[in-house]
């Protein structure tokens, strides 16, 4: 019970910490947060680059938390606490020992994914617990073949899918070692309810998959397809410029560099997580224990993910892989290691050493003039680092000015996922976002919208984007008189209105729409 009670002490002490640290040094909520707030704005049973789940979790703590941003955080820091809550009871039902289910959890708070990157709710942070729960209730499903457990399941692997499409590699895994099992032991057909509840509960977003082109399954592809050689081509105002040839050595330079770091990165990490292992436990290989379940759970989605990028010629982001980092530490302690006889004080300081790195090294770098001039290098908008954006100060100006030309609220603002979002986000009138721009990639187009633009144009709007970004006719307004905007099918309309440009400081295009503006 002492040990159970050190652990989640632990927990709640890394759930604290997590939450009050970006609360404290963070100006504006990430990007990934800001962009799951601007789809829970109008709930959906999808979206265009993601299934449903994130923005649902973010639009009930706004119901509850409204604009303060640390509640946000905190929501990120739940889901990491479920996901150590299931990493300690998979690694109990594996290993049957408290302490190392106990030290295994500890450890596994080192991973760079838990801590320091969680604080950014997105696709990656809702995954997580459902992730490692579809693990436990695999493996306890198969050992002790009752219903509850097949229900659950069913649930966790449906919410699983609901949060990131990543999870089929893990279904793969999951229908090979059940075939296997389900032929070599006696016959069972209880697995029959977890299949009954997944669909149960991912059929509304499959229904919308089908009725909205697969745009969430096409995203998907087309990041895992991407590489950097895309990106730096993005970059350039005028590729075709560069003979074909040495576009295609370029581009098969950048296949390879991917793919080697990303094998880099893996080892790395499994070299230096294995090491910080020796705190708790002292080495001792068994070899039967590299034939269990888990090894094949841990390794064949990320030999998957691997193999799909390189027939794709893509790149594989190594965050996208932080679900599956989270049975490593119990992978490890299975195959190679075992319970040190006592725990001396000098582990304990060792771990609280190692687990204070990532917190102090959050507060240097995001608090630090390190992190505000992180720009033109790294962005295509010259902007700052999204988490020094003025996005409250922004949205002050934008309602006083707002409430000097109009008495009705703000039903709606236009522009993109970031600007536009925090604009939702911080005014008090929550309107809506609409898109003005239809995103192409690889010529696929992804409409984004749902919203009509004659319905905007009648309740009024605020036109938001980067100062000098995209040339249009919004920075060309005063002369011509006019201004265009892409309607919900993706087509350009020309809409003759007298905008109100707000002035500002942020390096902004910002324009008012007052209502009933028609489009010609």
């Amino acid at each position: 019970m002492s040990i159970n009670r050190l652990l989640y002490c632990f927990l709640l002490f890394h759930l604290i910490i997590w939450t009050i640290l970006p609360s404290l040094i963070n100006h504006n909520l990430p990007l990934d947060t800001i962009e799951a707030l601007a789809w829970g704005n109008d709930l959906q049973m999808g979206y265009w680059k993601h299934p449903p789940l994130s923005a649902y979790v973010v639009e009930l703590f706004y119901v509850i938390f409204g604009t303060l941003d640390w509640g946000y955080y905190f929501c990120s820091q739940i889901f990491i606490f479920i996901n150590f809550v299931f990493i300690y009871k998979i690694c109990l039902l594996k290993t049957k020992s408290l302490e190392s289910s106990v030290y295994c959890t500890l450890l596994s708070s080192l991973i760079f994914y838990y801590g320091y990157s969680s604080t950014e709710f997105n696709v990656n942070i809702s995954l997580l617990p459902f992730w490692s729960g579809s693990i436990y209730y695999f493996l306890i499903s198969l050992e002790k073949n009752k219903f509850k457990h097949w229900a659950k399941l069913g649930i966790f692997s449906a919410f699983a899918f609901l949060s990131k499409y990543l999870v089929v590699y893990l279904f793969f895994v999951f229908i090979f070692i059940f075939l296997k099992n389900f032929f070599k032991k006696n016959k069972s057909y209880k697995f029959l309810i977890s299949i009954l509840f997944f669909i149960l509960i991912t059929l509304p977003h499959v229904v919308w998959i089908f009725n909205n082109d697969f745009h969430t399954i096409k995203y998907g592809s087309l990041r895992l397809t991407a590489s950097d050689y895309d990106l730096l081509f993005f970059r350039i105002e005028e590729p075709y410029n560069i003979h074909f040839f040495k576009k295609d050595l370029i581009k098969i330079l950048f296949f390879f560099k991917d793919q080697f770091f990303f094998i880099f990165k893996q080892l790395t990490i499994y070299f230096l997580f294995f090491t910080f292992h020796f705190i708790f436990f002292d080495f001792k290989y068994k070899k039967k224990e590299v034939k269990n379940n888990l090894t094949l759970i841990f390794f064949v989605p990320i030999i998957l993910v691997f193999l799909s990028a390189l027939f794709s010629m893509g790149k594989v982001r190594t965050m996208w892989l932080s679900p599956f980092y989270s049975i490593l530490s119990i992978l490890i302690t299975l195959i190679f290691f075992e319970i040190k006889i006592k725990i001396k004080k000098i582990n304990i300081l060792t771990f609280l050493i190692l687990y204070l790195i990532s917190p102090m090294l959050f507060v240097i770098i995001n608090g630090s003039n390190i992190s505000k001039e992180y720009t033109e290098k790294r962005t295509r908008d010259n902007r700052e680092k999204r988490i020094h954006y003025n996005g409250r100060e922004v949205a002050n100006l934008v309602d006083k000015s707002w409430k000097e030309n109009f008495k009705a609220p703000i039903k709606y603002v236009i522009g993109d996922e970031w600007y536009a979002g925090n604009l939702s986000y911080y005014l008090k009138s929550r309107p809506k976002v609409y898109y003005h721009n239809v995103s192409m990639q690889n010529n696929i187009r992804f409409n984004r919208n749902k919203i009509k633009l004659n319905t905007v144009m009648n309740k009024g709007s605020v036109i938001i984007q980067k100062n000098n970004w995209h040339k249009n006719s919004l920075t060309n307004y005063k002369k011509n008189n006019f201004f265009f905007l892409k309607d919900e099918n993706g087509e350009s309309k020309i809409i003759e209105c007298n905008l109100k440009e707000v002035k500002n400081n942020f390096d902004l295009l910002i324009y008012l729409i007052p209502p009933n503006c028609k489009l010609v």
